[in-house]
């Protein structure tokens, strides 16, 4: 069917927006529209105020935050166990001395050598030195002018802004520099006052960011130095229209954050897409005076005046406002326009959905008006306006905390309505007509989200599009029992195999394949009555040829002492006829025989699991719990573990029971409850201490 032929258009196509603008909006995995995310503090931190100032901060691999006071000439630690702040010992200042700072800024954790990289900006030097006991391991001099700010990268080569030299400076990891990179940076002739470099990895490609004070701008170089351009051919510039005096850089795998001073002597936070065109995303609340930035385990830390570093999670919070505003849907000619859809999920308490629309007869629409609908109405009728295109506008907004989530949106045209369910008489065209399709419309409004339900009605069924919170609906239309702490994807899985297993509910295997999937525990089940056999004496005489005929036993042939004959498990009784004993045998009817053979064995099995797999704590009762559930109501059962116990003629099953250990270990003491073991011939091990001539013990 040609699209001309569909009464409808969506405006989300397998998750992506094509040709939507977007504003303040970010897009999840599965293409949901949604207000885009802000850092925010926890509701544990009380956010600081005072004046930015430009200053130093990292966080190594422990969770230690490092931050500097370039005022104090000092650096303090956070200590992520205790929470406790102090200097860092030995760091004195000011002064020029090895150990001594002087307007300390930049701060970086190399954790591959345990060492804090320290930018002496008064000094015009690096030092690295040890954080626990501040004793100086390198210091680096040559070629800094006054370094402020630096980054790392995969690899281990680290980056530094030097403000006094206007370039950044690359040096590998064994602490020799990389002249052609710092060359290439000054030829560029972009920066004047770099005080910020962070680094993000996009794919096998390294972007080097650098924030410019005096150029009020942040630019992009290569890993070679130099600078990346955008389609047009000129060097990417982020942010030069919205900051005003920036004093720090941290950067995340999708997004940039700048500290900006205001007119007022304090400081903002903005936050900046790593995306194509770098799009400005909003400004993060209550970060006020914060002179430093870091980007660390999924957070972003910030030094706010005089106090201690603050820590953000980088999506807490949302923007208040964002847009989406879709191209022009055309359907190839003039049509009436008959509703707009919006499928969203729940609106979560302080978040908003408005739609507008306009219709048009140029492409440009500069014969539309927009036309808003009420906020919230996730379906509005558009009365049968007829025009050639039409513009959808979707406005998200929040009160900071949450947002709402835009799936998809839809617009119909040309479609009948209630009035097509009308006698013919009311379709004329008459005067009156216009107004009864608007009177029509009211009802239909009301109707649209009712009828979209229905419509929508086999998803239910459907185990991987159903809403998670239905899931236990659909899995008791197939008997089948949740258990809550599984995921979601789990969940589906267990109704997507209900109906196959079901035909094998009862038998080994199906109790097998439940163990399996439910518990995680393989287990080996063992049915006595599989094993035994009974034993007939022959009918007639066998005579003197070796061959035996083969039948099922109850005939008597086949009998062969030591080889087709097993004795039966119970006890012979005497048949009593009056008062006299005939022999020390039964008296059966032919339709029960063999039965005394599978008396004690017959609906019993036992289940064997491995100790080393059912050793989880819940593991084995999980287990039992299956076995009940599942096994027929008949049968009875034995839970047994299979030990590490290899012995001969009592568990020597190969593939299933032969299970090899050494001598137990000597057992503690205080802590054994069954028999006390003092010393014991060394078992082999076989792993971290068993190196051959080392740690080997036979």
């Amino acid at each position: 069917m040609s699209s001309a032929n569909i009464d409808y258009r969506y405006l989300n196509h397998d998750g992506v927006w094509r040709g939507s603008a977007l504003d303040g909006i970010e897009l999840r995995a599965d293409g949901s529209a949604v207000l885009a995310a802000l850092p925010a503090p926890s509701a544990a931190a009380a956010p600081a105020s005072g004046r930015g100032s430009a200053a130093g901060l990292a966080v190594d691999a422990s969770g230690n935050v490092y931050y500097s006071f370039p005022d104090r000439h000092l650096v303090y630690a956070l200590n992520a166990c205790t929470g406790e702040t102090s200097a860092v010992p030995c760091l004195t200042g000011p002064g020029a001395h090895p150990g001594e700072l002087r307007a300390p800024r930049g701060l970086l954790a190399l954790d591959r050598r345990g060492a804090l990289l320290i930018c002496d900006a008064g000094n015009g030097r690096v030092q690295l030195v040890e954080p626990r006991s501040g004793q100086v391991l390198e210091i680096w001099s040559r070629r800094f002018v006054t370094p402020v700010a630096a980054a790392l990268d995969p690899d281990g080569s680290v980056y530094v802004a030097d403000e006094g030299a206007q370039t950044v400076f690359k040096i590998r990891p064994e602490g020799l520099p990389v002249a052609s990179f710092a060359e290439a940076v000054r030829q560029s002739e972009l920066l004047e006052r770099p005080c910020g470099v962070a680094l993000v990895r996009v794919g096998t490609d390294t972007r080097i960011y650098v924030l410019d004070r005096a150029q009020r701008a942040v630019f992009v170089f290569d890993a070679q130095g130099n600078p990346v351009r955008d389609d047009g051919g000129e060097p990417l510039v982020i942010g030069h229209a919205l900051l005003r005096a920036p004093i720090a850089l941290a950067a995340s795998a999708h997004s940039l954050y700048v500290s900006d001073e205001t007119d007022g002597g304090s400081s903002r936070v903005l936050r900046f897409q790593t995306a194509a065109g770098h799009p400005f995303v909003g400004e993060v609340s209550g970060l006020g005076g914060a002179g430093a930035l870091a980007f660390a385990a999924g957070r972003l830390w910030a030094q706010l005046g005089a106090s201690a570093p603050l820590p953000l999670a980088e999506e807490g919070a949302f923007r208040r406002q964002g847009s989406l505003e879709s191209p022009a849907v055309d359907p190839g000619r003039k049509v009436a326009w008959t509703s707009v859809h919006l499928h969203a999920e729940a609106l979560a308490p302080g978040a908003h959905l408005q739609v507008s629309f306009r219709l048009g007869d140029q492409p440009d629409g500069s014969d539309a008006v927009w036309q808003d609908a009420p906020r919230d109405a996730l379906h509005v009728h558009l009365r049968d306006q007829r025009a050639r295109y039409c513009w959808i506008r979707v406005q998200l907004s929040g009160d900071g905390l949450a947002t709402p989530v835009l799936t998809n949106a839809s617009v119909r045209f040309d479609q009948p309505g209630y009035l097509a369910h009308l006698p013919a008489v009311y379709r004329a065209q008459t005067p009156s007509r216009d107004f009864l399709v608007r009177f029509l419309a009211l009802f239909e409004s009301m109707g649209l989200e009712h009828g979209d339900r229905i419509e929508q009605l086999p998803e239910l069924f459907d185990p991987a599009a159903i809403p998670a919170e239905s899931l236990p609906w659909l899995a008791s239309w197939l008997a089948v029992e949740l258990d809550e702490r599984w995921s979601t994807d789990k969940q589906r899985e267990a109704i997507v195999r209900a109906y196959r297993e079901h035909a094998a509910r009862g038998t080994a295997d199906g109790l097998r394949r439940a163990i399996r999937f439910e518990t995680g525990v393989p287990a080996v089940l063992v049915e006595p009555a599989l094993q035994a056999a009974w034993w007939a004496l022959p009918a007639a005489a066998a005579g003197c040829g070796v061959s035996l005929p083969e039948d099922d036993g109850s005939a008597g042939a086949g009998s062969l002492l030591g080889f087709t004959t097993r004795l039966a498990a119970a006890q012979p009784d005497s048949a009593v006829l009056g008062t006299a004993n005939l022999d020390r045998s039964r008296i059966l009817h032919e339709s029960d025989f063999g039965v005394p053979l599978f008396d004690d064995t017959a609906h019993h099995f036992v289940v064997h699991v491995y100790r080393g797999a059912a050793d989880a704590a819940g593991a084995r009762e999980a287990v039992r719990r299956v076995i009940e559930r599942e096994r027929p109501a008949h049968t009875s059962y034995c839970l047994q573990s299979i030990e590490p116990r290899f012995a001969v003629g009592v568990q020597a099953c190969v593939g299933f029971d032969t299970v090899v250990a050494g001598p137990p270990e000597p057992s503690p003491l205080g802590e054994t409850a069954g028999p006390l073991r003092l010393s014991g011939d060394p078992p082999a091990r076989i792993g971290e201490h068993s190196r051959t001539g080392q740690g080997m013990r036979l």
